[in-house]
């Protein structure tokens, strides 16, 4: 009898743990952040959103309330040349989020990492030849 009430009182515990709330909930995670007044999104790449057969595409579109871009707003990708800026992929992911009713953040505009900074900064910042501080304000400024 013992091992019986205790069965039964893990067994609820378990239904209104983990049972009962997937069938009560009637919201996506994404329109439960909305009620709330919070954002609740993901960060993806182009083939998550622009190919009509990824898997993701309807879990991203269903789950969240907002988007950012994965790397594509990092130095390297928007400005892979000086003053040669590029925002089609960026712009791709904001068109996608704005036709399904969702918001979208900037994501790291300035990163640390050398992988993610385009040559033509990081050449002459390794290099023998530095960057001075005024410079490289001037183009954190017009890169930002």
């Amino acid at each position: 009898m013992k091992y019986t009430l205790h069965f039964r009182f893990f067994t609820a515990v378990l239904l209104l743990t983990f049972v009962l709330p997937g069938v009560i909930r009637s919201q996506t995670l994404g329109q439960s952040a909305t009620t709330a007044g919070i954002n609740f999104g993901t960060s993806v790449f182009k083939l998550q959103y622009n190919d009509p057969q990824s898997p993701l595409k309807a879990t991203i579109v269903k789950e969240f309330n907002m988007f950012f871009p994965d790397n594509q707003l990092k130095f390297k990708n928007v400005q892979p040349n000086q003053n040669d800026f590029r925002f089609a992929y960026p712009d791709s992911l904001i068109d996608f989020a704005l036709a399904n009713g969702k918001t979208t953040r900037g994501h790291c505009l300035i990163w640390h990492s050398y992988s993610q900074n385009p040559p033509w900064l990081t050449a002459k910042w390794y290099g023998t030849s530095k960057w001075t501080r005024a410079q490289l304000i001037a183009i954190m400024k017009t890169h930002i």
